[in-house]
Formats: structure tokens, sequence, C-alpha cells
């Protein structure tokens, strides 16, 4: 970095030679000479990282002239001093990644915002005593790759406003000094990829209502999705930090099953308090030894009850803010005794109960035995929905682990891979089908159980590239093990003879 005092006008003009320059750092700016910095950065088109401060506090950065720098490699700036407006030229950078304005002291103006939330490429947004406004609003669309925003010592702000779809990729946001807020940002549950939130020597009431809210409260379900909130103050020169416990508490019904031991993996690894309701015998079972071992490595909470004692599940479900159910085939009906269990508990902020596979309300022309489990399934959710227990319903189409089963329908399903000689195929074999591994079920089943956008709403999972035909299926198994399958195309009459009375591996078993 060259570090150069700007003390006269000569030495701004003499700027402008050193155009091989690509780290700046200027310092003792004077108002008079803004004009001719500007024709000076004109020349120095190689820059990455320049900074420009004033002579004094006060000092005004005059940097608003027709004069326009267009540097495009430029991906770091800041600038200290008061600022009339944002300088056109820095709304213009593509470039930038990193933009810090101190003590610019900008008049309140949707614009000051707004205008640098069309920089594409700004990751990180610090404005520290740069604006005097009382309200600051992040604009539908602004700001699409911001990861990082710190606003500190903004004394005059009260509000701050996220609107949907601003600032989707922002993981980090700090508010230091902003004593006049006593609210916590409107909005920030839009901020969905939030992982810290931070309040620094902000005011009493604030400090006490993050510290001290109701998990039942409109506020804790807006920052409920946020891994790590914290607040604190300066004292004696160091910073004292008290982290706010706001992830949510877990439970899972039914997790050694199938999908369920994916499910308590990702609450686990998500950094939720994750607790798996289990008999106790489960706990000595040899069969489910390396279940419960790898649960315990997690360190998940083990609750002991029974689906069939109402008790037991009313006091589990007491510890916990969201239950999460994962039982399968016959145990799915049963589900109405966790429905009731949620309700006599009545702390329960949302509840997921068995679903994965289709969309059960949207499902015309099945045929029994499957069509009984979906009859089952709707049932439940009309139950949920009639004691007003919050709710979501995720629809994860076909699990990637039962691709043997698809390619299998008649065969040996117990057999470790698809067919190698010759296939049986369901009617022409083009019709689409989705599929996805249980381990991304499982994440996003973490995710949607603690989204506000989520709440009451059904989670689709359909990703393009894994919705594939029957055809396109096989077609795939044969390019991987390099041969051609005999193909034997049953017709429909002809399957539905076949499946009556047989219920599905994949729907008796648990999940």
């Amino acid at each position: 970095m060259t570090n150069i005092e700007a003390d006269s006008d000569k030495i701004v003009r003499e700027i402008g030679n050193l155009v091989q320059l690509r780290r700046l750092s200027i310092t003792e700016m004077r108002r008079e000479d803004g004009k001719e910095l500007l024709s000076s950065l004109l020349r120095l088109t190689n820059l990455r990282d320049l900074s420009i401060s004033c002579i004094k506090e006060d000092e005004t950065l005059d940097l608003q002239h027709s004069i326009f720098p267009k540097h495009e490699f430029l991906t770091r700036l800041r600038l200290k001093g008061r600022l009339e407006r944002v300088p056109q030229w820095v709304t213009s950078l593509q470039s930038l990644r990193t933009l810090q304005l101190d003590n610019s002291r900008l008049k309140e103006d949707e614009n000051v915002i707004g205008s640098l939330g069309h920089l594409p490429n700004l990751i990180s947004l610090i404005l520290r005593c740069a604006y005097e406004g009382e309200t600051i609003c992040f604009k539908v669309g602004g700001f699409r790759k911001l990861q990082r925003l710190e606003l500190g010592q903004l004394t005059r702000l009260k509000w701050v406003r996220v609107e949907e779809e601003s600032m989707p990729s922002l993981r980090y946001l700090q508010l230091v000094g902003c004593k006049l807020m006593q609210e916590l940002p409107s909005c920030i549950q839009n901020l969905t990829r939030l992982e810290y939130l931070g309040f620094y020597e902000i005011s009493d009431e604030l400090v006490h209502k993050v510290q001290n809210l109701d998990k039942q409260s409109e506020d804790y379900q807006t920052i409920s999705h946020i891994s790590q909130v914290c607040t604190g103050y300066w004292i004696d020169g160091r910073r004292s930090v008290a982290e706010i416990d706001v992830k949510s508490k877990i439970l899972i019904i039914g997790g050694t099953g199938y999908i369920g031991k994916y499910v308590v993996e990702a609450g686990a690894k998500a950094g939720h308090p994750t607790f798996a309701l289990v008999l106790e015998n489960t706990i000595s079972d040899p069969k489910r030894a390396a279940i419960i071992e790898s649960f315990k490595s997690l360190g998940v909470a083990f609750l002991y009850g029974d689906l069939h004692d109402h008790q037991q599940l009313v006091n589990a479900i007491k510890q916990v803010d969201i239950v999460i159910s994962t039982v399968g085939g016959d145990l799915v009906a049963h589900q109405v005794k966790i429905i009731a269990a949620i309700k006599e508990a009545g702390n329960i902020k949302r509840f997921l109960p068995s679903e994965f596979g289709n969309d059960v309300d949207r499902l015309h022309g099945f045929v029994e035995p499957a069509a009984r489990l979906y009859r089952t399934k709707v049932e439940i959710r009309r139950a949920v929905e009639a004691e007003g227990i919050p709710y979501t319903y995720l629809v994860s189409n076909g699990f990637a682990g039962y691709l043997n089963y698809f390619l299998n329908p008649f065969g040996d399903s117990s057999s470790a891979s698809p067919p190698r000689d010759k296939i049986v195929i369901l009617d022409d074999g083009n019709p689409k089908v989705v599929f996805s591994k249980q381990e991304d079920i499982a994440a996003y089943i973490i995710k949607a159980a603690d989204d506000p956008r989520t709440l009451n709403k059904i989670v689709y999972l359909r990703p393009p590239a894994n919705t594939l035909s029957y055809n396109e299926i096989v077609s795939l198994w044969e390019r991987k093990i390099g041969q051609t399958l005999e193909k034997i195309y049953l017709p429909e009459k002809e399957v539905l003879e076949k499946i009556q009375g047989c219920l599905p591996v994949n729907l008796k078993d648990d999940l």
C-alpha cells in the first residue's frame, strides 16, 4: 500500500503519474482538491484498493463531479469524510467487493442505500457514522451478493427494514452503537442465509428484548433461523459478549427408521439441540446399536417414550420447540396421538408430520393398497389443521435409496443392485418421477422446520436434474454397467393385477 498525504494541490496532481499503482491510501484530503483528485484517479487504471481520508473530521470529501473514474479492477474502497451524497462513480464500480464509508454523515434519503444496492459484486458493506437518517430500508432485489453488513454509530437510526429478496446472500449482520433502535430489524426473517446477528452498544430496551425473547413470540420466530445471536458492550477496552440461545430444540419421532436417522443427523449437524424419542429397550437393541452410537457421537439426546403413551409424549414434547415425525407404515395413522399430545403441551411452534413422498392432496387415480396410506396422510393433514397446530408439509418425492425397489417392482428388491440382464418397465416408461438423496431431503426438512417462510405451507423438493422417466433411469443404469438390458414392458392392466393386495416394500417399511 502506498500512503500519500495530500497536503497540497501539487501532490494531488502528481498522484496521477503513479499509473502502475494497485493499492493507494490518500490522507489529509481537503475539499478544494476533490476535483483535482478525480482527474488524477482517471489515470490510475490498475487500482485494486483505494482509501481516501479527509484532513479533519468535519471536512467534506468533494468527489461528486462530472469527472468519472472507471476503475474496472477496483475491488476495495474506503472513504473517510463527509459526503453530500454517494459519488456517482462509486455506484458504477462493477468489480467492487468491499465498501467502507466512515463519517460520511449522509442525509436521510432512500436513494443513499438503494444506489449501493446495484453494485453487482459487493460482498462487504461497512457504514460507520455514515448515515444520519432514522430509517434504512433494503429494497427488493438489492445487494444480491452481499454477505457481510456492519452498521456502526448510526446515532439517529431507529428502524431497519429488510424487504423480501433483498440481500439474499447475507450471512453476517452487526449493529454497533445504534442506541435509538428499540426494535429488531423488520422482516429480518427474509434473510434466510443469515448465520450471525450481533448487537453491540445498543439501547437497554433492545438488549433486554433480545435476551428475554419468548419462544412463542413473533420476534423469536423472525430470528430463530439464525445460528448465532449476540449482544455486548465495551467494558474497560474489552468487549463483553453474551450469546443468545435461539436455535430451536427439535424432537424427531421415528428417528431410528429409514429417513428418521438422516433427519436426526441433519438436525444435530445444523447445530440444533436434537432429541430422539425412543423406547427404553431401543438403546440396548443390538440391531440399533450402530445408529444409537452415531447419535451419541453427534450429541443427540434421547427421550424415552411410547407413541401409545399419551403422558410420555406430552412430557417429551414439552421439552422442545419443534416436532418432526418420520414414522412409516401402519404408524402413520397413529400420528393423531402426536397431534393430541402437541395440543395439550401447547408449546410447539412447528409440527412436520410424516409426509415425504407425494403431495397427498393432489393425488388422483391411485389404487389400493397404496391409496389407503395416502388417504391416511390426508386425514393427518386435516387433523393438524383442525387443531390449529403450526405445520409444514415437506413433499420430497422419491428417495434415491429406493431406486433398487423402483427398478425391481416385482423382482428381488433385496438385491444389492438393480437387474443386469432384463428389466420390467411399467406401462411405456415415459412418466417422470423425482428422486433426491436422503441426506439432502433431511437437510431441507431441518431448514424448513425453522424457516418463517414455510409456516403453514407445503415445501416441494423438485431438483430438475433429478427428474427422470423410468426409461431414462434404465438408460443411465445401462451406461453405468456397460451393457444393454432386455426390456419387458408391462401394460397398465397387468400392473394393476400384480399389485392387488401387495403393498410395496418402501410403503410397508418404517420410513
